[in-house]
């Protein structure tokens, strides 16, 4: 199919095949002495007409079968399975159903047994089929290539989420295209791939809007009643239904199911009321659907209905023990991140709705993995712990820091024995099973990573101590209120943090490119001075 054309042999299809068994049945029965004429069966033909339409003689009792095949509708030579295979097979060439029927019936039986040779001379021909001018679309969805797919927690940021996705590259697709298709069938989806990047904060909140809007149109078109959402509506379905890594099925189901399933029973009670209603107003209010019912200016009646919640009772503020020790941890994480990595995070949450995670903070990773970002990155991850160690004393430091501390030996085991980060370019064996081909002697090299995790550590201690004022702010946000965004975290840190903190801010990463143009700018400039410096030549009497 490489030039756009496709061959099809007939008997690929199970409709050309059915044309010849209605040749050779038809031919049967007229040998029998079966009539036909325009297009109806000879009433006296009771044993075709059995043939036919078999299943209703049997259903029938024989009075019943005579007054049914005493009407001539009833006789037609073709039952309804027989007309689908005519109607297929000749590609709708005569019309519709109707059209072909109509078509029949101007036949006698010799007439449509000729009908059915010239379709079916027709129909054994090989087909071409043209693609040529075809624009095909193969869709899908890759979970492969999103590596945060798995991840179904409402507490992601869409927006970390939607740039990570959107740095998605060509390459990364067809790798993960591999997991799927063997190599010559991803080489026959060209290079034309159109990477679509998740949903942002603004799609969704526009696509909340869009529904809100279609209700509004289907409740005046029905009721003749006007119905206004209060922002906090929208706020509770992205609350309630937003989950970044699965789309927009979630938040569907949410506005169907939360919201729409309480639109007809707020409709019926304002049916039911005395006065008229102009126009139902209904906000979001701890947990229910307030309505209030007005004409036009005054209002009528005021009554809550039980909002249908999923998610969002795990969001919100507890404000207990836990929710304070979460707040200090994920305190301690985000000013450790704006100190290493001059970023602010996307937002610090104290109450996170996922099972088996108290708290957590977004921000976007540089992505590049060197020894400078590793040793920015483990003290981040050290922060939790070193903040409730700070605040609350080393014996009421809880175990909530056990999936950081994995984390950070992980990262730092894995790059000093796989990366080179250690004393040695080496690659060491992690089991018995690598020995042959790694090297295996590397209790120098965990010694070497077990100070550069307490040297981490205690960079973190010094960040802490230092914006110790910054840190009881901010957890006493994170206390009363179950996250802050990136600009309460920015105003946080105007007032309250370091001068060094603040001034650091988007100056930590290291420039890559700039370095490398740099270091050519350096060398061509070096070369360019040693070319001018006058010759020994130059240097003598041009007598000589």
């Amino acid at each position: 199919m490489d030039n756009g054309t496709l061959t099809i042999h007939p008997e690929w299809y199970y409709h050309d095949r059915r044309v010849k068994d209605l040749i050779i049945e038809l031919s049967f029965w007229l040998k029998q002495g079966v009539i036909i004429e325009h297009g109806i069966v000879s009433e006296k033909d009771s044993k075709y007409l059995k043939t036919k339409f078999r299943e209703k003689s049997k259903e029938l009792s024989p009075a019943k079968w005579k007054d049914f095949i005493s009407l001539p509708k009833n006789r037609f030579p073709f039952n309804e399975e027989d007309l689908f295979v005519l109607e297929e097979a000749s590609q709708y060439k005569y019309g519709d159903r109707t059209m072909l029927e109509s078509r029949i019936k101007e036949m006698n039986g010799e007439q449509i047994l000729g009908f059915l040779k010239e379709l079916n001379e027709e129909i054994t021909k090989p087909r071409t089929l043209d693609f040529s001018k075809g624009l095909i679309f193969v869709v899908g969805n890759l979970d492969e290539v999103y590596h945060d797919s798995k991840e179904f927690s409402p507490d992601l940021s869409p927006d970390v989420f939607y740039r990570n996705s959107q740095r998605l590259t060509l390459s990364q697709v067809k790798k993960a295209l591999l997991n799927r298709f063997r190599p010559e069938q991803i080489a026959r989806l060209g290079n034309n791939h159109i990477i679509y990047p998740s949903l942002n904060t603004e799609a969704y909140r526009k696509i909340i809007d869009l529904h809100l809007k279609e209700i509004q149109i289907r409740v005046i078109e029905k009721s003749g009643l006007k119905i206004e959402f209060d922002p906090s509506i929208s706020e509770w379905i992205f609350q309630e239904g937003v989950v970044p890594t699965q789309g927009v099925r979630p938040l569907k189901s949410t506005i169907r199911y939360g919201l729409e399933g309480q639109i007809p029973i707020v409709l019926l009670d304002a049916l039911s009321l005395s006065e008229t209603v102009d126009v139902i107003t209904l906000k979001y209010e701890e947990g229910n659907f307030c309505a209030e019912f007005w004409k036009p200016t005054k209002l009528i009646l005021s009554k809550p209905y039980r909002a249908t919640e999923k998610t969002k009772p795990y969001k919100e503020s507890r404000k207990d023990d836990l929710q304070a020790i979460t707040a200090v941890h994920e305190t301690g994480h985000a000013i450790v991140l704006i100190d290493q990595l001059g970023i602010l995070p996307d937002q610090v949450i104290s109450v996170a709705s996922e099972s088996g995670t108290e708290g957590l903070i977004n921000f976007e990773s540089r992505g590049i993995i060197s020894i400078d970002y590793v040793k920015r990155r483990i003290p981040i991850l050290l922060a939790g712990f070193e903040a409730e160690k700070l605040i609350f004393g080393k014996e009421h430091v809880t175990d909530g820091s056990s999936d950081d501390i994995q984390r950070a030996t992980d990262l730092v085991m894995k790059v000093f024995k796989h990366a080179g980060f250690g004393p040695e370019i080496l690659h060491f064996a992690l089991c018995v099973d690598d020995y042959n081909y790694s090297y295996h002697d590397f209790n120098h090299v965990e010694n070497e990573a077990k100070e550069f995790i307490e040297k981490s550590k205690k960079r973190a201690q010094t960040i802490l101590e230092r914006e110790k004022p910054l840190l009881l702010e901010m957890a006493a946000k994170l206390a009363e209120y179950p996250k802050l965004s990136t600009k309460e975290v920015s105003d946080l840190v105007e007032k309250f943090g370091s001068i060094e903190l603040i001034s650091g801010l988007e100056s930590k990463g290291f420039g890559y490119r700039n370095s490398l143009l740099e270091a050519i700018e350096s060398a061509r400039s070096a070369r360019k001075k040693h070319h001018e410096k006058p010759s020994k030549k130059a240097a003598l009497s041009p007598y000589l």
